[in-house]
């Protein structure tokens, strides 16, 4: 396998990588008995220490409790590892490349856009939060309420803290965003021109890596239907969040940054403040996706010419692309 190869394929050679990894990790959680609990088991673990679920607490878990529980995040880790593999057998240029996408912004003229685009990023995702923490506070069960405010305190501004590091400590999208914004997205940039056309068939093959870990409970016995509404509704968010990322990363010059805070941003919502909803919800959709379905219209709306507009050549950094890693 040369070089040249590799790089004529690499979106095809880094996908690969990545769903094989994937399944690596369910056939290691199939075949060693102690995998079997681990979810129950880092459940119980959380819920007795009081901690929120990220990458800090799930190696807190691994470090003490139950060394099978890296392969939680091994498994998120895949698109990254997969991208690093990629560039790396590419040349360090590639590599390079690669890991300086993980910069606030990448082209030196989007300096100004980016700013503009995180202080944007943070004033939605805090009043999101507001919103979630009141509507869980009136909605939510005492016992529901008590799990949230052991995961993430009760005094303001220790709630704030926690959610706002936890948008960087997410193991969603600390770990999976240096391949899938840092690395797929540009190479489907060159490939497509359309941001949202890249975006769309990143968001499908986004929710097509996730189907490893969720076929095992269909093989189980889950109800067919109602795997596939899930499924579904997982797409339409992994479309959604796509989209968002995209224009983060059109203005930040092409930084991978926004696809975390974007992703790590989102689970945060889900995982820490959506708990004490659920009793209440009877959505079809889950609160958190509803919530990221009406951000992505309205950014559709306000840009959909950026969004559109085909982009420049690979090395038009102050459009958003770099010479793909």
């Amino acid at each position: 396998m040369t070089r040249r190869w590799i790089e004529r394929h690499r979106l095809g050679f880094f996908y690969a990588l990545a769903v094989a990894i994937t399944i690596l990790v369910m056939a290691v959680a199939f075949l060693v008995p102690a995998a079997g609990s681990v979810l129950a088991e880092l459940t119980a673990y959380l819920q007795r220490e009081g901690y929120p679920a990220n990458l800090v607490s799930i190696a807190s878990f691994a470090l003490t409790e139950q060394p099978i529980g890296w392969l939680i995040l091994v498994f998120a880790a895949a698109p990254s590892l997969a991208a690093v593999v990629t560039a790396g057998l590419l040349g360090s240029g590639a590599l390079l490349r690669l890991l300086g996408r993980l910069r606030p912004w990448v082209a030196p003229a989007a300096r100004t856009r980016a700013l503009r685009f995180y202080l944007t990023l943070a004033v939605a995702s805090a009043v999101v939060m507001v919103a979630f923490y009141a509507a869980g506070s009136r909605f939510g069960s005492a016992e529901a309420l008590a799990g949230r405010d052991a995961a993430i305190g009760s005094a303001p501004l220790v709630v704030a803290g926690m959610l706002a590091f936890g948008h960087l400590v997410d193991e969603g999208g600390t770990l999976e965003e240096l391949g899938w914004r840092g690395f797929a997205l540009p190479v489907l940039l060159e490939r497509f021109g359309s941001p949202l056309g890249a975006s769309l068939v990143l968001g499908t093959v986004w929710m097509a890596w996730h189907l490893p870990r969720e076929l095992p409970a269909l093989l189980a016995g889950a109800p067919l239907g109602s795997f596939l509404l899930q499924q579904t509704v997982f797409l339409l968010l992994t479309l959604a969040l796509s989209i968002l990322a995209t224009w983060g990363f059109l203005e930040t010059g092409g930084s991978a940054l926004p696809g975390l805070l974007i992703h790590g941003g989102t689970n945060v919502w889900s995982k820490a403040l959506a708990g004490p909803l659920y009793p209440a919800w009877h959505w079809p959709i889950d609160p958190r996706t509803a919530v990221v379905l009406v951000l992505t219209l309205i950014v559709l709306a306000t840009r959909w010419r950026q969004l559109t507009t085909p982009i420049g050549p690979p090395g038009d950094l102050a459009r958003g692309v770099s010479s793909p890693a």
